[in-house]
């Protein structure tokens, strides 16, 4: 008997060691994300050097890390912390989005989801319309559609408002005490990346919140069930993909394990909502093309597939669906979710720093854009609070 309890004991410390090695891995992953946007914005200042203050920023992360793990408050506390710092982030955001000069950016999604717009509501072709940087727009039609009512509201802007409070109450529907939801609400306001992308009104952030939002109620929904929900999957996953190509990734993890198992009839129902949805998104948004030599000057897909060759791109969407065999619950399929997305941002950022003759050149230079990191963010976020989450309520020593 004692035997036995023994090794449950070791079993219990051992499974509690690996959630703690987890921990401390995708924490890294975080820090180093947010670390590289410290670094690379510290250089354009020149009151303490950038090497410092990244120093200075990771030393915080970590010194956020160990009060949250060593300390617990009361659960009152935590809840008065939750919902007083979201709404401060929030209105921090709205502040943000109204003070800065958006055409003093050097950024410019904000203009070309704005300008496709203004060509969309004036019966124009939207993607030979030139932003406020002499730019043309990558973005997919549903991005447009998506970016329109805030559009209508005064700003683009205001998307990355709406999709923090999208991601919020996913974090407190999700996760059943405050303690997690406070760690997760920190992860966020603590995140430059994230606080970059509401600075310069960069709709990247928000489309993988809304990816991110879909994933886990899609889970969340067939695991209580076992049921297919036909209609929300496909709608979902056919405004995702006509966002931007790269949400392809999860929504494969999430969905062709799944879709393989449907009876043919509820193949066919899947097949046929998805790409009406694409069919009619597409036709309204290129209705006005005029010309096939229009749309191949002047289309979104080349402009989204162009910062990797095309057999890395197509290995990069290939190798989830053999992954999406191993998915056993919601931790799994985010896991996954943050290291097939991850893979086309590291391979684009090594294949600039080999054209561009090194990483300080290709991230300093801007060759590489760092805020593709904003892919993975809002997954990473979601995972090490579930991580905590774990953490804190696994048997053995309290944390």
């Amino acid at each position: 008997m004692e035997n036995g309890e023994n090794e449950l004991i070791g079993t219990a410390a051992h499974t509690r060691n690996i959630l703690k090695r987890n921990v401390i891995l995708f924490y890294a992953i975080y820090i180093l994300f947010n670390a590289l946007i410290v670094f690379k914005y510290g250089t354009r200042q020149h009151y303490i050097n950038a090497w410092l203050l990244s120093m200075i920023y990771v030393i915080f992360l970590v010194f956020v890390l160990i009060i949250n793990v060593k300390i617990k408050l009361k659960e009152n506390v935590y809840k008065y912390l939750f919902f007083g710092l979201g709404a401060l982030f929030f209105i921090f955001a709205i502040w943000l989005n109204t003070h800065v000069d958006k055409y003093g950016l050097k950024v410019d999604r904000w203009s070309a989801m704005e300008v496709c717009i203004k060509s969309l509501i004036n019966d124009i072709y939207p993607y030979s319309a030139i932003d406020h940087l002499q730019g043309r727009s990558s973005n997919l039609p549903a991005l447009i559609f998506i970016g329109m009512p805030f559009y209508l509201l005064g700003d683009v802007g205001y998307l990355q408002c709406f999709t923090f409070l999208l991601m919020l109450v996913l974090i407190y529907i999700y996760f059943k005490t405050y303690r997690v939801r406070v760690w997760a609400l920190l992860t966020i306001v603590f995140s430059t990346a994230y606080c970059y992308d509401i600075y310069v009104k960069s709709d990247i952030v928000s489309n993988f919140i809304l990816t991110l939002v879909f994933v886990v109620l899609s889970e969340q929904r067939f695991r209580k069930d076992k049921k297919a929900d036909i209609v929300f999957n496909a709608v979902g996953s056919a405004l995702l993909i006509m966002t931007r190509i790269v949400t392809v990734i999860p929504l494969i993890l999430l969905l062709f394990r799944r879709f393989l198992k449907m009876s043919t009839k509820a193949k066919w129902q899947f097949m046929v909502v998805f790409f009406l949805i694409i069919t009619v998104t597409c036709a309204v948004v290129f209705k006005n093309v005029g010309s096939m030599d229009n749309f191949m000057n002047y289309n979104p897909f080349y402009l989204q597939n162009s910062q990797l060759p095309f057999l890395l791109s197509l290995f990069c969407i290939l190798i989830p669906f053999l992954f999406s065999f191993y998915i056993k619950n919601t931790e799994v399929l985010i896991k996954y979710c943050i290291i097939f997305l991850l893979l086309p941002v590291l391979l684009s950022l090594v294949a600039k720093t080999i054209e561009f003759d090194g990483l300080y050149n290709s991230i300093l230079g801007s060759r590489f854009d760092i805020s593709y990191f904003n892919f993975v963010n809002p997954f990473l976020i979601f995972y090490l609070a579930i991580l905590f989450d774990k953490l804190a309520h696994y048997p053995g020593k309290h944390t």
